[in-house]
């Protein structure tokens, strides 16, 4: 397991970064301690030392989108021009929310097998409107 922590100490903010490797003697691991900046000059310049020494953070993608494109290869040929469109649109703002989703693969266009007598006989036990 990487060791990738911020610690005080002394006074001053400590990045602790793991090397991967252990101690021959001791068995823990190496770790180096980069100084980042003193207590006093606040948490702004804590985070920008800190994104000095790190460099841009990954930005987190899921597999949302890929499964929205399956869904619209298989869905969008019925569909006429106008719905298409407003689908098009409406799936564009579904894949922007949904960009760091990570889920399980599934098939574009199947759906799990429901017995319809069950949805029938829970229409039959709600109460009226």
């Amino acid at each position: 397991m990487k060791t990738t922590r911020v610690y005080l100490k002394g006074g001053r903010w400590y990045y602790v970064e793991d090397l991967g490797e252990r101690h021959p003697r001791t068995g823990r691991p190496r770790q180096k301690w980069h100084a980042l900046t003193r207590v006093g000059e606040g948490e702004a310049a804590l985070h920008h030392k800190l994104a000095e020494l790190l460099g841009e953070a990954p930005k987190p993608r899921g597999n949302m989108p890929d499964l929205l494109k399956d869904w619209q290869a298989v869905h969008f040929r019925t569909l006429t021009f106008d719905v298409k469109k407003e689908y098009e649109r409406m799936s564009k703002v579904a894949e922007d929310a949904l960009r760091r989703v990570r889920c399980a693969r599934g098939h574009a266009g199947r759906r799990p097998e429901v017995p319809e007598r069950q949805f029938r006989r829970q229409a039959d036990r709600a109460p009226p409107l």
